[in-house]
């Protein structure tokens, strides 16, 4: 199993370089797959790939690799990529998301692994989606053995549920795996939540971190960044995470939507328990859709609150894909209260239109 470091993994995709098949292939054409699309009954477009799999094998922690997946529209009608999606919290950049193409022609999928968040065996899923009606989601994988200098136990410093104002600490040993002694020059970290500091012992050392009283309500997340001597990992990167209880708490943290198609509706539920009497005053609505804010955010999410005693509240969500966008959506639903401790409860949501 991969030991996964940072749950970010830099992951760019562009579509491109569109061939046009020459006239002379008029083989290939007739070889091509007829497909018809199950509401209008006309040919679809059909997407193959000459090579749904890479392995880069044995790589060191911190490279950046790049793969080209070509793929080549075999179908009698116009094939269209609406959207490609990772099988993990990445960034992605669409470039010809929604382009035709043409029986015949052709397109390239580029994709850039960034090593840095991954450990040991890793292999991770592409997903993508065009408009076909019979097997519209496709899917393709890189592999890789990521090999690192530098090992943190644990990989992830998680405080899990943490009652606000309290302080803990934890600890993370780091081992090195190069010929050369390692030398820590800094410790890169938020001073306005964290303290960090460090000692050594032969040829490991001992990280220290402390959560400040200062970490608002709600999930805390950040990173602590090891700056060092190892060539291809200069700045080694320690994801931190909490959970900061207040009076009120949110089941669950975060929503998943998952994948909504056009013009249908997602609904999911947040429970709301506190340890005294309160009300919701008020909410808004922040979504983005491929990393830009969507001026129609707060029409896109119902929001209904339904009381079940003085101290519990069932939050309602149903997320609508208008059918004019599509890909990743993130957002944030804000719910105000009337309890001073927590006069705002932040909510974080995911989706993805298609």
């Amino acid at each position: 199993m991969p030991t996964k470091v940072l749950p970010f993994l830099a992951i760019v995709m562009i579509l491109a370089t569109i061939e046009t098949a020459p006239a002379a292939s008029r083989s290939a054409e007739a070889r091509s797959v007829t497909k018809n699309n199950r509401l209008t009954n006309e040919p679809s477009g059909v997407i193959s790939f000459d090579k749904p799999v890479i392995d880069f094998g044995l790589v060191k922690r911190g490279q950046k690799l790049p793969a080209k997946f070509p793929f080549k529209n075999i179908g009698k009608g116009t094939l269209s990529v609406q959207g490609v999606q990772a099988s993990c919290n990445c960034a992605t950049v669409d470039a010809a998301k929604g382009k035709a193409f043409a029986p015949g022609e052709s397109g390239l999928i580029e994709v850039l692994f960034d090593t840095t968040d991954y450990s040991g065996k890793v292999s991770k899923a592409i997903t993508v989606i065009t408009n076909e009606r019979s097997m519209p989601d496709r899917t393709l994988t890189i592999t890789a053995l990521v090999n690192s200098e530098l090992d943190a136990t644990p990989p992830l410093v998680d405080f899990g549920d943490v009652v606000l104002n309290q302080t803990p600490q934890q600890t993370i040993r780091l081992k090195n795996n190069m010929k050369t002694e390692l030398k820590i020059e800094r410790i890169r970290f938020n001073e306005e939540f964290l303290d960090v500091g460090y000692t050594k012992d032969g040829r490991e050392f001992t990280i220290y971190v402390k959560l400040k009283p200062t970490v608002p309500i709600g999930f805390f997340k950040d990173t602590i960044w090891v700056k060092n001597n190892s060539a291809s990992l200069p700045e080694m990167p320690i994801p931190i995470r909490a959970s900061i209880r207040g009076q009120i708490s949110a089941s669950p943290a975060y929503i998943e939507f998952g994948s909504v198609s056009a013009n249908e509706t997602a609904a999911r539920q947040i429970a709301l328990r506190a340890s005294k009497e309160f009300e919701i005053t008020d909410n808004s609505v922040e979504l983005n859709v491929n990393g830009s804010k969507a001026d129609d955010g707060q029409k896109l999410i119902k929001i209904s609150v339904q009381q079940v005693d003085k101290t519990g509240k069932n939050i309602s969500l149903e997320l609508k894909n208008p059918g004019n966008k599509s890909g990743s959506v993130h957002g944030k639903i804000t719910l105000q209260t009337n309890n001073p401790q927590q006069k705002n409860l932040v909510v974080d949501f995911y989706a993805f239109f298609r």
